[in-house]
């Protein structure tokens, strides 16, 4: 037990250094938000919503910067892994993985895969939506 709250608390404290794409710094409980979510497949503090592909798309502008999770089946990758495309029934969405690979996330291993991903809607050029993928769990 003392192992694993000590895991806990090295795991918390690494994430708690990480930073969002605006440059703001994660809070403590944020990151202990993706490290459980990652891990066990739960959030502690926060509620974010699982939406289908179609439903992000449409909301578009409504729901950029918002965190949601999204799941679905690896359809392709990028050559050095810095994308996913993720398909569901209803769409397809691009997820930008490059913040996973810091932590040394094995995406080979991803492929036709279901995932479930936790991460930041955002807007690309000529106003693309895609997610900023911030923590992902095999689904």
């Amino acid at each position: 037990m003392a192992r694993l709250l000590s895991v806990l608390f090295v795991g918390v404290m690494f994430l708690s250094c990480s930073r969002s794409d605006g440059g703001r710094a994660r809070t403590v409980r944020e990151s202990l938000d993706l490290w459980t979510f990652s891990s066990l497949g739960t959030m502690v503090f926060d509620s974010v919503p699982l939406e289908d592909l179609r439903g992000v798309h449409l909301a578009g502008a409504g729901l950029l910067n918002r965190d949601v999770l999204v799941s679905g089946t690896v359809d392709a990758m990028g050559s050095e892994g810095t994308y996913i495309v993720l398909t569901d029934a209803s769409a397809r969405m691009l997820v930008d993985t490059t913040r996973l690979s810091a932590a040394g996330f094995s995406r080979e291993s991803l492929r036709g895969r279901r995932l479930i991903i936790h991460g930041e809607v955002k807007s690309g050029e000529k106003g693309h939506i895609y997610l900023m993928a911030n923590a992902l769990r095999r689904g």
